[in-house]
């Protein structure tokens, strides 16, 4: 997200080391979603990814909410239609 123009500055577990030490690499397992709320909060984010280890599932953080919270499944469809559909009809 860094090439985008994102401050990832407060991003954690970045270093891949095959082990994860610090929760299971899957963005819906309650430790991930916790830490992720935590370095969301405490870095005052507007977003928090969480990926997996192929990145064929992720996750988000709704920083922008006090507390921050995660943006369920139909949430993050929803969103994801939403933008793509301001390109205008057909797209999808």
């Amino acid at each position: 997200l860094e090439p985008l123009g994102a401050d990832v500055s407060s991003s954690v577990h970045l270093e891949p080391d095959g082990t994860f030490p610090a929760h299971p690499a899957n963005p819906e397992d309650k430790k991930h979603v916790a830490a992720t709320i935590d370095a969301v909060a405490a870095s005052n984010a507007d977003v928090g990814v969480m990926l997996d280890t192929d990145v064929d599932r992720c996750g988000l953080i709704d920083g922008t909410r006090s507390p921050p919270e995660p943006v369920n499944r139909n949430r993050l469809v929803a969103l994801a239609a939403s933008i793509a559909l301001e390109a205008g009809p057909g797209v999808i």
